[in-house]
């Protein structure tokens, strides 16, 4: 299965391109799932 690391290289790519690091955006990305929003 290569989608998984091409796909965790590609979310890297853009994390360092933004300045931020993977925590970051994968934070970002848990917050903005239905879930975990508040409302």
């Amino acid at each position: 299965m290569r989608m998984l690391p091409a796909a965790a290289d590609r979310l890297r790519a853009y994390a360092q391109a933004q300045g931020l690091t993977l925590c970051d955006v994968v934070e970002s990305w848990a917050l903005s799932l239905p879930e975990a929003s508040p409302h």
